[in-house]
């Protein structure tokens, strides 16, 4: 008789890795369902009118307002100052293709990318000696919970780049 015992270790294994597979799958699924949940929650409060949130909205918004890197590296503010500024932010989608704003542009606004990707790109002159035209050029790519227009927010100055929806 054949011994069989290679072939159940080989199926006991398989069994076991199929398990783990199948466990990480539903956790990485449960996480995804979880991140969708919470960003729906999100969309939502940023939906409403900002000065009618009431204290649950705030700790709905106030994570990603924690999380923004231009208030850390800029600022010392205390626990209640980040609640405050929850009550600032808003929800703005975009289609694909659909520009946020365009190089040139004066803005006043920090932006947080809650999910998706944003294309950077800047015009600059060809030969600035001959010709006044253009030529878009690509400068980046912005991804999920990246915060950008800072110095327009800060200095009021034009924006030094265009910003468009890529997904």
């Amino acid at each position: 008789p054949k011994d069989l015992r290679p072939s159940f270790n080989a199926a006991s294994q398989y069994l076991k890795d199929m398990r783990t597979w199948v466990s990480k799958y539903s956790l990485v699924m449960y996480y995804l369902e979880y991140e969708e949940d919470r960003l729906r929650a999100l969309q939502k409060v940023l939906q409403e009118e900002p000065t009618q949130r009431s204290a649950e909205d705030i700790k709905t918004v106030l994570p990603i307002v924690q999380q923004i890197p231009f208030f850390h590296q800029n600022f010392q503010l205390p626990a209640e100052e980040y609640a405050k500024l929850c009550q600032y932010f808003q929800f703005k989608e975009l289609q694909r293709g659909e520009y946020l704003f365009r190089q040139g542009e004066i803005d006043d606004k920090l932006y947080v990318l809650l999910s998706g990707s944003l294309a950077v790109h800047m015009s600059i002159p060809e030969d600035p000696t001959v010709t006044k035209k253009k030529s878009p050029v690509a400068a980046g790519v912005l991804v999920e919970n990246e915060s950008f227009g800072e110095s327009a927010l800060l200095h009021l100055q034009p924006r030094g780049a265009s910003v468009m929806a890529r997904e």
